[in-house]
């Protein structure tokens, strides 16, 4: 695989598994859709700011914490098992879609930001899925390109979460809801699917290899 094949290819499994995060239904998603239906498609943006200011230092941790441990067969194992659990949990919901809120359902909150910061620092959910999933994607990246590698599937995770915020952001301040989100949480639960099973497939290698 060529160089700019490669940078290409782990951005793209950054914005996709970053996808597994993002679109699953939870408080930050109803808090951008019932902010922007009071102030207008910046919210997504301003939401995901205040998003980001908890993950980087996450993130941060998490780099320093393979520099000093290093890749262990353990983190795709976990975070592939973690991954099919996604999987199932998004292909579910897709079939299974609950009712969007209609009117906003938190005015008390001060700003797009702020909300962002509430609802990723007081969401466990968070700091599972980089526990274990984002774990995983950090270690892959760190494999194939060292820090330029864990660098490239950050910024693939930040498009998809700046990108898909965005689109229910402006969706919402438009007055119609998400449309076709099933269908695209089906398919991406495959592609999940199977990157979960492959970093199964590649820890168990890895950990039979290296014993």
């Amino acid at each position: 695989m060529s160089s700019a094949s490669l940078v290409f290819y782990l951005l793209c499994v950054g914005f996709l598994t970053g996808l597994s995060g993002a679109m699953l239904p939870g408080p930050l998603f109803v808090f951008v859709v019932s902010d922007a239906m009071r102030r207008g498609a910046l919210s997504g943006i301003f939401a995901m700011l205040g998003h980001a200011a908890v993950e980087v230092p996450t993130i941060l941790l998490l780099v320093l914490g393979l520099k000093v441990v290093g890749v262990s067969p353990v983190f795709y194992v976990v975070g592939g098992g973690a991954l099919t659990l996604f999987a199932f949990k998004m292909s579910y919901d897709a079939l299974h879609p609950k009712q969007q809120p209609q009117e906003p359902t938190r005015k008390k909150h001060g700003g797009a930001m702020l909300g962002g910061i509430a609802f990723t620092a007081f969401n466990p959910g968070f700091f599972v899925w980089w526990a274990t999933i984002g774990c995983a994607l950090l270690a892959f990246g760190a494999e194939k390109l060292g820090v330029v590698g864990m660098t490239l599937v950050v910024l693939g995770h930040y498009f998809s979460d700046f990108g898909w915020y965005s689109f229910v952001a402006f969706s919402a301040s438009r007055g119609f809801v998400v449309r076709h989100a099933s269908k695209l949480q089906l398919a991406l639960s495959a592609f999940l699917f199977a990157l979960g099973a492959y970093f199964l497939y590649y820890g168990i290698r890895l950990g039979c290899g290296s014993s």
